[in-house]
């Protein structure tokens, strides 16, 4: 049973999956003091305590601003998240892309729903 706070790993070491949503940034380059990685990162916890089975992202970004009362639209957080991902260590990206993903390396991922989707299926494979 999935809790807020904890999931298991395959060694059964226990790790917030807080922690593990910032290894996988880190491990893809992101900036930890950009803004847009900073909500980006907040914004994949929040669907994952959701139903992350069922993305609607337009509908999740739009519902991610309500709930933490941000003063913006979607297009400007939208654009925060895309900035967040372009402006990462493309290099680091490459480098880990395989190993966080088990899928080799292609722009394709640099949406930010397939980015989102990606680690949402990390996370709830739990095969990092």
């Amino acid at each position: 049973m999935r809790t807020e706070y904890d999931i298991s790993t395959k060694d059964e070491k226990e790790v917030s999956y807080i922690d593990l949503v910032d290894t996988i940034l880190d491990m893809l380059g992101f900036n930890k003091a950009n803004n847009g990685t900073r909500l980006f990162r907040k914004f994949i916890i929040y669907v994952y305590k959701k139903d992350p089975f069922d993305i609607d992202i337009k509908r999740e970004i739009n519902s991610f601003i309500k709930d933490n009362n941000i003063n913006t639209n979607y297009q400007n957080m939208n654009k925060r998240f895309e900035y967040a991902i372009y402006n990462c260590d493309i290099d680091k990206m490459k480098k880990n892309f395989y190993r966080v993903f088990n899928n080799e390396y292609s722009y394709y991922y640099l949406s930010v729903k397939n980015m989102v989707n990606c680690i949402l299926n990390v996370l709830e494979k739990n095969e990092f």
